[in-house]
């Protein structure tokens, strides 16, 4: 099986080398999930050392190569294994899940890294049993993890020290619950979010079905998805109050990895998942994709040199002839290159989020497990990645805002800037005094983000706005929405 990328830009991925070695099995890895992270100048990832004890390596010079030494957290041969890992930058701190056995019974255990140092592993719930697949994420300062405990779907929170009462996605009664996924998006508050492989009682088929919780309540379970045969969901790492998911889904006799995208609507005050899609269907029988969204400058012919977000992704292929790296926008692909492993025994690639060592790029790492050796050993590729700095990066907005034009007064243009919370049809129009429209610059489906538009006052296109020769005097420019109305004034001086 080979390992297939996607990427953007120029850069290419590096050829693999061997990140682990000696006689063992090292399997399962996990890299560390971030919030608010400020300039991180290491990748760190856990894995599974012979199914039996979970490990924990970082990079080392700022982020181009690994170290050597392996960090074992658990050491009792517990049948510790599925890490799940994040961490916080400010102040440092890591956050590392797994499940392991004690006695019989399997448990969620958890090790926290502060202060270079990580604690003694601990239950997070030591009177229960049957727990596994555990999914750690982090908002703010505070973590969150989900697993599945005896075939339904926990969910905790670990701040101050501890960790609170578990609560449930599902209800009781219903077990046919598994590989709960876990992002929390940025909305007023921070909204945690769900998304799990539920079995279909009538054969060996799954869906996906999600929850969210607002209001210190879980929403009734929902089906994201239905058609085929699903599995392996696995989110992104979440921009703000967007975040992508891609899974496994069996639509005849191939696999595919499909994705959507999904946001909070402050509008209508609930989460939003866009349609599902294939992300490569020119590719047959993909599984295990690893994606993460990042902003970023592309030289692609679908976009002529400009900045948006894009998926990078990692995924099993298992016919050659299709392997490719393809990167994917919201609105297209662009297939660029592909990268192979050692042989082709190679299993669930996993995607960094990314380190910053000090070029103005970002250099990301893709891991996975391959027993070319006779033993599974852990490979890895890195790429850089130009960055953008662009207004489009910042986190769309809570709530509408029309703000006053600049320069006021203007003589010929002018810039009116205002923040869209949600999805909706937007109208952005200029009156004279009188009340008669003499430009319309937004009359559009627009989605959640912020927006500048030109207005000129002397005729000519500037942006979707024509005076068409405006007389000196005041005239007002009024935002629109479903439920909002926001009008300013503006002077024209000739």
């Amino acid at each position: 099986m080979l390992i297939a990328l996607g990427l953007v830009a120029q850069p290419q991925w590096s050829v693999p080398i061997q990140i682990t070695s000696g006689n063992t099995n090292d399997i399962h890895p996990a890299f560390m999930t971030r919030y608010a992270f400020s300039n991180p100048q290491e990748e760190w990832l856990a894995f599974s050392r012979n199914g039996l004890n979970v490990c924990v390596i970082r990079t080392a010079a700022s982020g181009e190569q690994w170290d050597s030494i392996v960090v074992s957290i658990t050491t009792d041969a517990g049948d510790h294994d599925y890490p799940s890992l994040a961490g916080i930058y400010n102040p440092a701190k890591a956050m590392l899940l797994w499940q392991g056995r004690a006695g019989s019974n399997l448990k969620i255990l958890y090790s926290v890294r502060q202060n270079d140092q990580w604690s003694a592993p601990q239950s997070v719930n030591p009177d229960r049993v049957d727990e596994r697949y555990p999914c750690v994420a982090v908002y703010d300062t505070t973590f969150g993890a989900v697993w599945e405990r005896g075939g339904r779907i926990a969910y905790a929170e670990y701040r101050n020290g501890s960790w609170s009462s578990t609560t449930f996605t599902t209800l009781a009664g219903d077990s046919l619950n598994s590989l709960p996924q876990l992002t929390y998006l940025s909305s007023s508050p921070n909204t945690p979010v769900v998304v799990w492989t539920s079995r279909r009682p009538s054969d060996s088929t799954s869906v996906l079905k999600f929850s969210y919780r607002r209001g210190g309540v879980w929403i009734p379970a929902e089906t994201l998805y239905t058609n085929g045969d699903n599995r392996r969901p696995r989110f992104s790492n979440s921009i703000g109050a967007f975040a992508t998911l891609n899974w496994e889904s069996k639509m005849d006799t191939r696999w595919q990895i499909y994705g959507t995208l999904t946001y909070w609507d402050a509008w209508s005050n609930r989460l939003v998942w866009y349609p599902s899609s294939p992300l490569f269907p020119h590719a047959i029988d993909q599984a295990s994709g690893s994606f993460n969204s990042f902003s970023i400058i592309t030289d692609s012919p679908l976009d002529n040199l400009r900045a948006f977000y894009y998926l990078a992704g990692a995924w099993e292929s298992w016919f050659a002839g299709d392997d490719s790296i393809t990167l994917s926008s919201y609105g297209g692909q662009y297939v660029r290159n592909i990268v192979a492993a050692p042989s082709s025994s190679d299993r669930g690639p996993v995607m960094s989020t990314g380190v910053f060592p000090g070029s103005g790029d970002m250099l990301i790492w893709t891991v996975w497990q391959n027993n070319s050796t006779g033993q599974w050993k852990l490979y890895g590729t890195k790429a850089r990645h130009q960055i953008a700095e662009v207004e489009e990066d910042v986190p769309p907005p809570f709530s509408f805002e029309l703000a006053q034009n600049y320069p006021n007064p203007f003589n010929p243009t002018t810039t009116i800037k205002f923040d869209i919370p949600g999805s909706g049809f937007v109208t952005l129009r200029v009156f004279d005094l009188l009340g008669r429209e003499v430009a319309t610059l937004v009359n559009e489906e627009m989605r959640p983000g912020r927006y500048a538009r030109v207005f000129s006052a002397k005729g000519g296109y500037a942006s979707g706005g024509d005076g068409s020769g405006l007389a000196s005097g005041v005239y007002v420019y009024r935002l629109q929405g479903a439920d909002f109305v926001s009008v300013r004034k503006m002077l024209v001086v000739k």
